[in-house]
């Protein structure tokens, strides 16, 4: 993954106005699943963010992932709710991300 961070698009290659700029703080890999809503809402999207390392890296980290989102956004891990911080722009939601966690982030618009 870039340090720039990577904005989803739809499968024409236009940006979609869910989220933007997803992104780790360190540049290390993210492995992304985007997910729609089953009955086809437009409006709820999620993602599935993992950290990608190896699960015998002896050198265990907690990175920062930050992304620009719409409307109303959560957080969710394996053991419940993720808190989401703003970062200091106002525009990004940032939450921290152990070595071979996941996070289920969603938007509804």
């Amino acid at each position: 993954m870039s340090r720039g961070g990577h904005d989803e698009v739809d499968w024409r290659g236009r940006a979609s106005s869910f989220f933007r700029q997803l992104k780790a703080d360190d540049g290390d890999a993210l492995v992304v699943g985007i997910m729609t809503d089953r009955r086809g809402v437009p409006s709820r999207k999620a993602l599935y963010v993992v950290a990608a390392e190896a699960p015998w890296d002896e050198s265990p980290k907690v990175r920062t992932v930050s992304f620009e989102g719409a409307g109303k956004v959560t957080a969710f891990a394996a053991n419940g709710p993720v808190p989401l911080r703003r970062t200091a722009d106002g525009r990004h939601y940032a939450f921290d991300l152990k070595s071979n966690g996941a996070v289920l982030v969603v938007f509804e618009m």
